[in-house]
C-alpha cells in the first residue's frame, strides 16, 4: 500500500473525525500564531478505526492511504496528487459549519486520507461501518480527454495523417491536420497554427519529400531550420511528440531522438538506413516491449508483451557510429530508452524476416530519455483495429474491436490526462 493517488475518478474519503485542533499546527507556525487546542488522542478509538482500515485495505478496496499529520488535510491530498501525478477534485462542504482553516490544517490524530477503488467503493461503505468517513470527492487528471488537441504534423509525401486524425478523434480528443507550413507561418493568417495550439504532436508515416537525400532528412531540415526554439520547448514541457516509420526517421534526422546529447542535438546521433534486403519491406512485425514504464506511449502495455504493429519500409535500419556503438546501446539501456524489439512468433530475438531491415539489436522503437518523444517503424496505425490485423480472418469470430495499435494513441492521451 501507497500513499499516491492511483486512478482518475476514484472515490476520495477522510477516515477519522476532524475537530478544532490547531494548537501546534504547521498552519499557525507559518501564520506565526499561538493558542488553539493541542491535538488528542482517544487509543481505545485509535485501535478500532485501525482494525477497520487495514480490513479495508487487506481485501483491496484501497487503492492509496495517507496519515494526516503536519499540515493536515491539504498537505496530505498535495502529497497524494505530486506522489500520483495526479489532481483531485475535492469539496470540504460534508465538514461546514467547521471553519475553513480547521477542515483544511487542523492537525487532529486518527484521520486518514484514503483512495477507494471506484468499482468497490460500497464494499469500503461496509468495511468502515461504525468509522467516520467523509467523501470529499475524486481524483482526477489535470486535462480531460475532450480538451486534448492533437496535432498531426505532415509535408508533401506523408502517408496515414487522415487514419492518425480519426483514431485520436475516435478516442475522444480533438485532432487536427497540421502542414508544417501553418506552423513555419507560410500560410493565409487564418490557416496559421503555433506549437502552444497544441497538447501534443505526431509525425506520421510516408515519404516526405520524396525521402531525398536520406528518408526524413528533408522533413527534419525544414524542422529545424524554423521551429528549433519551438520544438525545444514544447518538449521541455514535457508534451508528447511521436514519429511512425517515416516520423521517426524524421526525429532521428532532427536530433530529438534518441537524444543522448540533450533534447534536440546538433547533429543526428543515429541513422536510419536501407534494409539489408536492399528493398521496401510491408509485413506484419512482432514487436515486444522492453520499456520499464518510462514511455508515455506504452504504460497502458506490461514489460514483455508481444504487439503486432505493421512493418512499411525500405529505410528502416538503425545504425549508429562503429566507434561508438556498444556505448550507445549500453546507455540506451540503462536510461530505459528501447521501447520495443523485432521478435518471432515466440517472442525471441529473431533475424529476417522477422527483423526486417536488420536493424540493429533488433531495435524497433525508442524513446528519449524523459519518455515524452518517441520513435517507432512499424506503423501501430495500420493496427488500430482488429479487422485491420492481417490474420483477421483466421481468428475466431469473437474477437476483440481493437487491435494491438490503439494501446499506442491511448497510452498518449492518458499520459496527458494525467500531466496536464
Amino acid at each position: 500500500m501507497t500513499s499516491d493517488f492511483k486512478e482518475a475518478g476514484d472515490p476520495i474519503v477522510l477516515v477519522g473525525t476532524t475537530r478544532a485542533e490547531l494548537g501546534g499546527s504547521e498552519y499557525l507556525r507559518l501564520r506565526k500564531a499561538g493558542g488553539g487546542a493541542v491535538p488528542t488522542v482517544d487509543p481505545s478509538s485509535l485501535r478500532v478505526s485501525l482494525d477497520h482500515l487495514r480490513s479495508a485495505i487487506e481485501n483491496g478496496t484501497v487503492a492509496a492511504c495517507h496519515d494526516l499529520s503536519h499540515g493536515g488535510l491539504a498537505i496530505a491530498a498535495a502529497e497524494m496528487c505530486l506522489g500520483g501525478d495526479l489532481g483531485a477534485d475535492l469539496k470540504t462542504t460534508a465538514m461546514d459549519p467547521m471553519r475553513w482553516d480547521v477542515q483544511l490544517f487542523s492537525e487532529s490524530n486518527g484521520r486518514w486520507l484514503v483512495e477507494v477503488r471506484k468499482d468497490r467503493y460500497e464494499e469500503f461503505g461496509h468495511l468502515m461501518e461504525g468509522i467516520p468517513a467523509t467523501y470529499l470527492g475524486t481524483g482526477r487528471g489535470r486535462m480531460k480527454r475532450s480538451d486534448i488537441r492533437a496535432g498531426i504534423v505532415y509535408i508533401e509525401g506523408t502517408n496515414c495523417e487522415e487514419e492518425s486524425v480519426a483514431f485520436f478523434r475516435h478516442l475522444g480528443a480533438q485532432a487536427e491536420k497540421v502542414h508544417l507550413k501553418q506552423l513555419t507561418g507560410d500560410v493565409p493568417p487564418t490557416m496559421k497554427r503555433t506549437l502552444d495550439d497544441f497538447d501534443l504532436l505526431m509525425i506520421p508515416g510516408g515519404f516526405a519529400a520524396g525521402d531525398y537525400v536520406r528518408a526524413g532528412a528533408i522533413f527534419a531540415a525544414r524542422l529545424r531550420s524554423r521551429l528549433s526554439k519551438e520544438l525545444t520547448e514544447f518538449v521541455q514541457a514535457g508534451k508528447p511528440l511521436f514519429g511512425v516509420c517515416n516520423g521517426f526517421q524524421v526525429l532521428v534526422e532532427a536530433g530529438l531522438l534518441p537524444a543522448l546529447g540533450g533534447t534536440m542535438t546538433e547533429t543526428p546521433e543515429a541513422v536510419l538506413a536501407t534494409n539489408d534486403s536492399g528493398h521496401y519491406e510491408c509485413r506484419p512485425s512482432y514487436l515486444r516491449l522492453e520499456n520499464s514504464g518510462s514511455c508515455a506511449f506504452t504504460r497502458t502495455l506490461e514489460r514483455g508483451q508481444v504487439v503486432t504493429f505493421i512493418s512499411a519500409h525500405a529505410e528502416g535500419k538503425l545504425l549508429f557510429p562503429k566507434e561508438r556503438q556498444a556505448k550507445v546501446l549500453k546507455d540506451l539501456a540503462e536510461n530505459d530508452q528501447i521501447v520495443f524489439r523485432f521478435v518471432d512468433g515466440h517472442g525471441r530475438p529473431g533475424s529476417y524476416p522477422w527483423n526486417p531491415s536488420g536493424t540493429t539489436d533488433g531495435l524497433a522503437a525508442l524513446s528519449n530519455r524523459e519518455g515524452n518523444v518517441f520513435g517507432v517503424q512499424p506503423h501501430p496505425e495500420r493496427c488500430f483495429f482488429r479487422h485491420l490485423h492481417p490474420d483477421w480472418t483466421r481468428a475466431k469470430a469473437e474477437q476483440p474491436l481493437y487491435g494491438d495499435g490503439k494501446a499506442i494513441f491511448d497510452g498518449a492521451l492518458e499520459y496527458v490526462e494525467r500531466k496536464f
